[in-house]
């Protein structure tokens, strides 16, 4: 049985029209209720440790306003 949320803000119908399923942020979801239901779309979830960063393989070819002594920064992350 699914159990009522307050929502906080409505984001995308997924059709148009009336009283329809849509995309919605809400503001007491348990993220363990959501992976449970997640969970056989999304496969294995594994958190492995590296030595990865965001600077990791970044080259020169153009110049960026990159933060190189705290690599975490956001700025450092590249988004596509």
């Amino acid at each position: 049985m699914l159990r009522t949320v307050h929502a906080t803000r409505y984001v995308l119908p997924l059709r148009e029209g009336g009283s329809l399923p849509a995309i919605v942020e809400a503001d007491d979801l348990d993220f363990r209720e959501v992976l449970e239901i997640q969970m056989p779309y999304l496969g294995p979830v594994v958190g492995v440790y590296s030595s990865w960063t965001p600077l990791t393989d970044r080259t020169d070819l153009f110049v960026e306003d990159i933060d190189a002594d705290d690599p975490w920064q956001f700025k450092n992350f590249r988004v596509t």
